[in-house]
């Protein structure tokens, strides 16, 4: 039987099923669930192969409910094997993934759920139980992962095996694949649109920064590191955090995870790479398997790339500077910001896929789409705001339209600079130095 992956190239799915046949038998992820004394007891772990079975059992179940392709449907329980495992099925199918930040208030939360304009919501009891109080989920049908309830649907049905291939649907460029809601610094929430295209050029443009090896296996604390690495067939193994309150680390319990799994490289926010410093410091561990570590999501300071790179003194060890909406914008080896001099952090050269600009708009930034976002630019050494353009930028956001104009310059012959709300400037090499926000400039 002739595999449906192919001919399917703009379809962020076929990168990951494609290893169900190059490597059925290899590890795609491996999810922590139970410890005891500083040691994983427990865990989920599952193959490609199998991996993709189960994405092919939700492609039954998602079929047989009666969802089509481009759907919306809210995605809202913990981190496991069937999250992965439903979010390829519908990327495969062309349906779309909406993801709503719970740390932001009921009241936005409320306001996500109405903008995503989604058809079913997959959640826990705790949140669907009060559904018939809630009434922008009143229309949406309703499957609970968690618990029986006679007013939900069980997560179960939309789980049917056969042994059937996954399948791969047709998709292009601009067709949404990832919604992700966030609160941002005021008013509604931004639903920011990650298209097939931007994921594809997303895991591209990370990929051309670290190269990845057959034997690799990834600790990654970002989702979107994770789905890169299952597009390159590299093992991911999860840390044992709260995802929700990332900061709350048990160092020797991960520092046993990369020893008992084999990790090799990590990528991860500064307060994480903290707290696994201090405690190899005071361990004294060999830390001579991990070859490759990433830093970012928050300000690098010197003093911490001082510690990670005599603590892995064996690593490619980098500062990464991105966001949600474009993943990467720069990245350096920690090593060239020891020796660097400067004002504020410095997050090295523009990623080869992406244009940045620093720039310092006019209040009526109508002018900028007019004449050009190049006659703004700042001298080197001269503060702006940092702007990026590229394929794996996102274009902007979902039915909000206040959020486009604050956030995104739309340039002529199509080309969507990002706003980033940082402010920095460039040295005399064009390097990019942060040194604040611009709502707090």
């Amino acid at each position: 039987m002739k595999s449906s992956v192919d001919n399917t190239d703009k379809n962020i799915a076929s990168f990951i099923l494609l290893h169900a046949k190059k490597n059925p038998d290899k590890t795609a992820i491996i999810i922590p669930k139970n410890s005891f004394k500083d040691e994983v007891i427990s865990e989920e772990k599952i193959s490609f192969y199998n991996l993709s079975r189960r994405v092919r059992f939700f492609q039954n179940g998602l079929k047989k409910a009666g969802f089509n392709k481009g759907d919306r449907i809210i995605v809202m329980f913990d981190v496991s094997i069937n999250l992965f495992a439903f979010l390829l099925a519908l990327f495969s199918l062309g349906m779309v993934a909406v993801f709503i930040d719970i740390g932001m208030s009921f009241k936005n939360i409320l306001s996500s759920i109405k903008s995503s304009q989604a058809k079913a919501i997959v959640s826990v009891n705790r949140l669907l139980k009060y559904a018939f109080f809630i009434p922008p989920l009143w229309k949406l049908k309703k499957y609970c992962v968690d618990k029986e309830n006679i007013f939900l649907r069980p997560f179960s049905d939309l789980y049917i095996v056969d042994e059937q291939q996954a399948l791969v649907k047709e998709v292009n460029d601009a067709s949404a694949a990832l919604i992700t809601f966030t609160s941002g610094s005021t008013g509604r929430p931004k639903g920011a649109n990650r298209t097939h295209g931007l994921l594809v050029a997303q895991h591209k443009a990370l990929l051309s920064h670290f190269l990845s090896k057959s034997d690799d296996v990834d600790m990654p604390c970002f989702p979107v590191v994770t789905l890169h690495n299952l597009c390159c067939g590299v093992t991911t193994v999860l840390p044992f955090i709260d995802f929700k309150k990332p900061k709350n680390v048990n160092a020797a319990l991960i520092f046993n995870q990369i020893k008992k799994y084999g990790v090799n490289r990590i990528c991860a926010p500064p307060s994480f790479m903290e707290k696994i410093v201090k405690h190899v410091q005071s361990t004294k561990e060999n830390t001579d398997q991990i070859r490759q570590i990433g830093v970012g999501a928050d300000p690098v300071s010197k003093l911490l790339c001082s510690k990670i790179v005599n603590v892995f003194n064996k690593a490619d060890c980098q500062v990464i500077y991105g966001s949600t909406e474009s993943e990467p914008i720069s990245s350096i080896l920690m090593s060239e910001i020891l020796s660097a001099k400067g004002e504020g952090n410095l997050v090295g050269k523009a990623a080869k896929v992406c244009k940045v600009e620093i720039v310092n708009l006019p209040k009526n930034v109508h002018e900028v789409c007019e004449k050009g976002i190049e006659n703004y630019r700042a001298n080197s050494f001269e503060r702006g705001e940092i702007c990026v353009s590229g394929p794996h930028v996102n274009k902007g956001y979902i039915n909000n339209k206040k959020a486009n104009e604050e956030n995104k310059i739309f340039a002529k012959n199509n080309i969507v600079w990002h706003r980033t709300g940082d402010i920095g400037y460039f040295d005399e090499h064009e390097n990019i130095w942060l040194v604040g926000r611009k709502n707090a400039a």
